[in-house]
């Protein structure tokens, strides 16, 4: 397996989605409780893909190690 190209996906996709809270929390006038609903599950799930990636990264370097 490729740990190494998944981790790489699984951070790319942190980094997005971590942009867009980011876009989300500057239009947080409008629709507060809505907006902070919104943040709190993509931020949720952007903690996931970043754990998920550095998780792979140690996974992928010490199947390097073992070749």
């Amino acid at each position: 397996m490729y740990y190494h190209n998944l981790y790489k996906q699984y951070i790319k996709e942190a980094a997005d989605l971590k942009a867009y809270i980011k876009t989300l929390k500057a239009s947080a006038q409008k629709d507060a409780e809505q907006i902070k609903w919104r943040v709190s599950t993509l931020y949720s799930m952007y903690l996931d893909l970043k754990h998920t990636a550095e998780y792979l990264k140690i996974r992928g370097e010490r199947q390097k190690n073992e070749k």
